[in-house]
């Protein structure tokens, strides 16, 4: 997505149910000042605002719910204010669980990839209420394990965000190096996403 939202996509956008914590927008700030300062902050505030909503980063209170469209528009305002390409949310992605209170939590779980993997659902459910999540398939074997997010209305570029949290989520929880791809985007169908994680042993 190299482009412009439209205000069809804005639209449904403002559909997606559901809520989030605002921890996630804590992430957000810290990368918005550290690649660009406040003024950079203050673009992408008023880039939400003219989606037709309201977000204050510096008033968000990490363990309240809001509504996970904030969470798209987000990162929506940051692709368009930093001309961003999908690559580069996607490590923007992978960057913010090094600042994620809940990644810390899900990290203290290791005790190998299955046992650790098989609790994403559990972290999911803690810090949103949109969608489930599901450890379709854990092969330490092989290194590889792959999730299934269902029941969503994910926007394209929220799912390449989310491949690189993955990423860099299951890295430090695994203390490995590990890439993730999106094998199947809902967005236009079925409403399941499904994203691939492999490692080396």
């Amino acid at each position: 997505m190299d482009h412009k939202i439209t205000k069809e996509e804005i639209e449904r956008v403002k559909n997606i149910k559901g809520d989030v914590r605002g921890a996630v927008f804590k992430t957000d700030k810290d990368f918005i000042l550290k690649e660009g300062g406040e003024e950079k902050l203050k673009e992408v505030e008023e880039r939400i605002s003219s989606f037709g909503h309201s977000l204050k980063y510096n008033e968000v209170g990490e363990m309240e719910f809001y509504p996970f469209t904030l969470r798209v528009f987000s990162i929506i305002a940051i692709k368009e204010v930093f001309d961003f390409d999908e690559s580069q949310i996607k490590e923007m992605g992978k960057k913010a669980p090094k600042v994620s209170f809940v990644i810390k939590f899900f990290t203290k779980y290791f005790l190998s990839p299955e046992k650790t993997l098989s609790k994403i659902e559990e972290i999911w459910a803690k810090h949103s209420t949109t969608g489930k999540v599901k450890a379709k398939e854990i092969n330490e074997k092989e290194g590889f394990a792959i999730f299934s997010f269902s029941e969503n209305e994910f926007h394209p570029l929220y799912c390449k965000y989310l491949s690189g949290y993955l990423e860099g989520a299951i890295s430090m929880a695994l203390q490995k190096n590990v890439i993730v791809e999106e094998l199947s985007c809902g967005y236009s169908s079925s409403g399941i996403h499904e994203f691939k994680a492999k490692w080396e042993n």
